[in-house]
């Protein structure tokens, strides 16, 4: 329940960011990119908590799903960090939460 969870923020947060992405809408409505970057961060929060529920009692024995999440989650922080410095690469950050989302519902718990 919890990675569909997850899954729904970073999509939102992706669109969200994918609104702002324009130079014109920047100017119209500039919260759009901070509401994304907001939800984007929860959604990080909400799969490090995952990660950690799901890889606290594995003995360094990750599976293929929980390394991709593990990957996953770290190319969140990159995206989130980048559309915070660079706001003309939202889209492109956008594209990586959607990702970071899809290998977060594969999390094993």
């Amino acid at each position: 329940m919890l990675a569909v969870i997850v899954l729904a923020c970073y999509f939102g947060a992706s669109i969200w960011l994918l609104t702002s992405a324009s130079e014109a809408q920047m100017r119209i409505a500039p919260g759009q990119r901070i509401a994304g970057i907001a939800l984007g961060t929860v959604a990080f929060v909400l799969h490090g908590w995952l990660l950690w529920i799901a890889l606290s009692g594995a003995a360094m024995a990750f599976s293929v799903a929980d390394t991709a999440s593990l990957v996953g989650w770290t190319i969140a922080l990159i995206a989130l960090i980048t559309s915070v410095q660079r706001p003309r690469f939202a889209g492109a950050c956008a594209l990586l939460l959607v990702l970071a989302g899809i290998v977060a519902v594969s999390t094993h718990s």
